[in-house]
């Protein structure tokens, strides 16, 4: 191969830093810490502007359903999330449990449980939409209704949420934009440019909540 991409990248990544020492062009799928191209999405502006939709939709006790804590993105998207809470007053119920990368059983499992409680999130912040349908579910196995006892932010990558719940709100992350991104960064070290001005951000144009007509 004459370029390599790579995802689902770590702090100092190891694949990043092999490719580096041998001289192998190659782009990332998220930022390690290390100099080489790469395209991320603001998962930081993600999680901040969610908590601050949800805060002003009145919702005060907001739960996080983050990336795996390996991931350079999980500290990127918490950071957001605990910023945001301080900015607007609102507080954190754990829910660190499990993360986007367990089972929709798991994830269903663990939302039951956590919306039994006394205290108990009335907002969530989901980083990935096939988590999402399992945070519903387990709100609704729990007695509660979407919209109304809880609201849910979450990113996707498709237009498919609202054809689940209408209620949900969402934030759109463009794959075929990080696609394009990647390969134009590995083309252009390849084609002899500096690998440190290859780097791009895309950051979330907003939370969109449900606009069709009945």
């Amino acid at each position: 191969a004459d370029g390599v991409i790579i995802s689902r990248t770590q702090p100092n990544d190891p694949r990043a830093r092999y490719m580096l020492e041998r001289g192998i062009p190659f782009a990332t799928h998220g930022r390690t810490g290390l100099i080489h191209p790469y395209h991320d999405f603001d998962n930081y502006a993600f999680a901040a502007d969610s908590v601050r939709h949800l805060a002003g939709i009145g919702r005060r006790r907001l739960a996080l359903l983050a990336p795996p804590v390996e991931l350079t993105y999980h500290g990127h998207t918490l950071d957001g999330f605990t910023d945001a809470l301080s900015e607007v007053g609102a507080s954190e119920i754990p829910f660190n449990t499990v993360s986007v990368d367990h089972s929709i059983e798991q994830i269903r499992m663990r939302t039951a449980q956590l919306m039994r409680r006394d205290v108990r999130p009335d907002g969530f912040v989901s980083s990935a939409a096939a988590a999402t349908l399992a945070i519903v579910a387990g709100i609704e196995d729990a007695g509660l209704k979407l919209g109304r006892d809880v609201d849910v932010v979450s990113k996707q990558s498709s237009d498919l949420l609202h054809l689940f719940r209408r209620e949900l709100l969402v934030v759109n992350e463009n794959f075929r934009l990080a696609g394009a991104e990647l390969a134009r960064s590995v083309l252009g070290w390849i084609g002899g440019a500096a690998p440190g001005s290859l780097q791009s951000l895309s950051k979330p144009t907003g939370v969109l909540a449900y606009r069709g007509s009945d």
